[in-house]
């Protein structure tokens, strides 16, 4: 089995050695290659200094458009671009970090199966807090994240799901799990080991956003409609419209990124009369006998 470590680092670097070396010192069961891919987003996250000592396939610079499409930028690469030959994805963010042996127990449970899977491990903050976070029963998964940032998942999982969704401006693995177990159907594992390691900064997306929480599920609802009632779905509109002037900004840089995507349009979102078309940020792909395409492809335009 081959993994690819994808860390997305946008003025992170301080962090990135912690994260790279947490990777770096995983024992590897037999059978299990490592690949790390770094996607940077500033000048400083590209910095030489970083790449040493570490398994690393790539640093790649990015332009920062944001988590879910530098996930997307090194996830491609290990799909669909030139190292199209990787087996299974394990995000990590830059300033988190893997707990020894996390990989050995994510493999551990990986299931013997053709069909798309999803290894999930429980949290242990890290930092200002040091709470651990099991997950919640899969089936609440519409009404709490039931899946860790950090699960080890198969490439037909991305695939199928059509990668993270840039409309996603937080809670983008939420958004992203919610759309794999519709399209994808994996068999999810829920190890209940805290092999995830969070941290707790005055700068990390918990803290910061924490106030939001409510605009954030909202806008998570009005993407994924067929899950929630009619009165749910009422008062996610209502909040989404009520939404401060700093995320809407937000929101419209990102449209003029994807103005084609119909979930970055507010009043779109927010208009329950239409529908909002999927998003993938993949072309369609089928799907035959021996599996998903795509290690033989050439290397996508946008994948530097």
């Amino acid at each position: 089995m081959r993994i690819a470590v994808i860390i997305p680092c946008f003025r992170q670097a301080h962090f990135l050695p912690e994260a790279l070396a947490s990777v770096n010192e995983q024992r590897l069961p037999p059978g299990v290659e490592l690949t790390t891919i770094v996607v940077a987003g500033s000048e400083k996250d590209h910095d030489v200094k970083w790449r040493t000592d570490f398994r690393a396939a790539a640093f790649i610079p990015a332009d920062p458009r944001g988590l879910s499409d530098a996930r997307n930028v090194g996830i491609r690469l290990v799909v669909v671009g030139v190292a199209g030959d990787h087996d299974a994805i394990l995000p990590l963010d830059a300033d988190d970090r893997l707990a020894p042996g996390a990989i050995e127990s994510l493999v551990r449970h990986v299931p013997t199966t053709d069909r798309p899977w999803i290894v999930s491990p429980d949290a242990q903050e890290f930092g200002l807090r040091t709470n651990r976070w099991p997950l919640p029963p899969l089936a609440n998964l519409h009404y709490q994240n039931a899946l860790c940032v950090s699960s080890l998942y198969s490439v037909s999982v991305w695939r199928l799901a059509g990668g993270y969704d840039p409309a996603a401006i937080r809670y983008e693995d939420w958004d992203f799990w919610l759309r794999a177990m519709r399209r994808a159907n994996p068999i999810v594992a829920q190890t209940h080991e805290p092999t995830f390691l969070y941290r707790i900064h005055p700068a990390s997306m918990s803290a910061v956003d924490a106030c939001r929480d409510d605009l954030w599920r909202a806008m998570l609802r009005l993407r994924h409609r067929s899950l929630f009632t009619p009165p749910e779905l009422a008062a996610a509109a209502e909040t989404a419209r009520a939404m401060p002037e700093a995320v809407r900004a937000e929101l419209d840089r990102k449209r003029a990124w994807w103005p084609e995507h119909a979930a970055l349009d507010l009043e779109r979102l927010t208009d329950l009369s239409r529908p909002i078309p999927e998003w993938s940020c993949l072309p369609p792909l089928p799907v035959g006998e021996e599996g998903l395409p795509g290690a033989a492809e050439e290397r996508p335009a946008d994948v530097p």
